[in-house]
């Protein structure tokens, strides 16, 4: 169980990384064209969507501290 929540926890890391980087890259865009009204839909879908991860991340993180109650022994 241990090894399919930390399986999961990088996934989802690595989707969180691929989509701040979309953030971003749509960020860059609207300072260049603040008027643009899709680039602030696509804006405020991927906070959106970043917020949900970040509760799932959570999820997880927690569900591995009560697998694993020696996990501030641990070093990653």
């Amino acid at each position: 169980m241990k090894q399919v929540v930390l399986i999961e926890m990088e996934r989802v890391n690595k989707i969180m990384e691929t989509k701040r980087k979309a953030f971003l890259s749509i960020h860059i865009q609207l300072e260049n064209s603040p008027n643009d009204l899709l680039l602030k839909e696509s804006l405020a879908e991927l906070k959106q969507e970043l917020r949900e991860f970040r509760a799932i991340q959570n999820k997880l993180w927690k569900m591995y501290k009560e697998i694993n109650p020696n996990w501030k022994k641990m070093s990653f």
